[in-house]
């Protein structure tokens, strides 16, 4: 009898705690405990004399409550079976972490992401359990949500890392962490970035992408000093090329074009096809000398280059504008004088250099 009423101390005490309480389930498992205990004193006593059954009067009313409370209250609780068995199948990483950052359950699916790194979910902290991995235990340590990378199987992969409450926010007992792969997501995401940012005929940077970057070239050429010039390129006579041989001749030369570009000045700096026929190279850290030898050299290679379209051939050559940052010019004022350097050039008869 000392059990049955410690058992049912418990169960009141741990239903008062709940958040949602359950005021009727508590009223029918009080009832039926009081009458199963009732059973029991009576059946010690015997006040109506020893030949009544004592424990057969009172057991039905306490089947039948707790069957109630079964049906109506869900005592045994199939629906925290149910939550236990998403948490066990799901996809998705799950640890769940108490107050002090100790992890104090995970499912089989972040056991087995884990274990492909080399760490062991052995119920320790945070702190503990991935020191080795500092961006996952910085990812794991934020509160709001993050992308961290690891590299499964030598293979680059991308997590989003989200966390929610255990209770409400003051009373919260823990946290909860999901570990979700969202690497196609996030190679999608930068494919779409690039794309933007990218001149599908010449395989350049694009104008905006030309603009962004620009603009932060700039202002490391302020802090570290070094020289910044803009050269500016137009196609001399492109026009005639699409009106003679076709649009599909023309866009063969931007292509082409845009490939003597990278080929000649490199990956060290930025190059741009700014619309049209009219392209950008912003390059930093050589003096004016070097630039227009080089410039000489990308002229005359740009002359010898001979297209050939449907047994038609022909070439192809540029004007070029150069000119140099000064002290405190952004990129508008460095793009609007090459443009003025580039024009002269046209007027002083086209496939030449003018620096301003």
């Amino acid at each position: 009898m000392l059990m049955v009423l410690i058992a049912m101390g418990l169960y009141i005490y741990d239903s008062l705690k709940r958040e949602n309480k359950q005021k009727g389930n508590i009223l029918l498992t009080v009832t039926s405990s009081v009458f199963a205990v009732a059973g029991l004193l009576l059946s010690q006593i015997k006040p109506f004399g020893p030949y009544l059954d004592y424990m057969a009067l009172c057991l039905p009313v306490t089947c039948v409550l707790v069957v109630l409370a079964i049906l109506q209250y869900d005592l045994l609780e199939t629906s925290s079976i149910a939550r236990g068995m998403s948490f066990e199948s799901s996809s998705d990483a799950i640890l769940l972490i108490n107050r002090q950052n100790k992890v104090i359950d995970y499912n089989s699916s972040a056991k087995e992401l884990f274990s492909q790194i080399n760490i062991r979910l052995d119920n320790g902290y945070l702190s503990t359990l991935f020191c080795q991995v500092p961006d996952l235990l910085k990812g794991l340590e934020k509160t709001e949500k993050s992308v961290i990378k690891l590299y499964i199987n030598n293979e680059e992969r991308y997590y989003d890392v989200t966390t929610k409450n255990l209770g409400n926010l003051k009373s919260a007992r823990g946290l909860i962490k999901t570990i979700r792969d969202v690497t196609q997501i996030y190679q999608l995401n930068e494919e779409l970035k690039k794309l933007a940012l990218t001149d599908e005929l010449s395989t350049l940077n694009n104008r905006r992408a030309f603009i962004q970057i620009g603009k932060e070239c700039i202002l490391k050429a302020n802090e570290s000093g070094k020289t910044l010039h803009l050269i500016m390129f137009d196609l001399d006579r492109f026009k005639n090329v699409n009106d003679q041989y076709g649009h599909a001749a023309g866009d063969m030369v931007i292509h082409n074009f845009g490939k003597l570009l990278k080929n000649h000045f490199g990956t060290g700096c930025l190059i741009a096809r700014l619309g049209g026929e009219e392209f950008a190279v912003l390059q930093a850290d050589f003096t004016e000398s070097d630039i227009l030898e080089s410039l000489n050299t990308f002229l005359k290679n740009t002359e010898k280059q001979t297209y050939t379209y449907l047994n038609n051939q022909y070439n192809v050559t540029v004007s070029i504008g150069v000119t140099k940052k000064l002290p405190g010019q952004n990129l508008e004022s460095m793009m609007s004088k090459a443009d003025k350097a580039l024009y002269q050039s046209k007027n002083r008869g086209r496939n030449c250099i003018t620096l301003l």
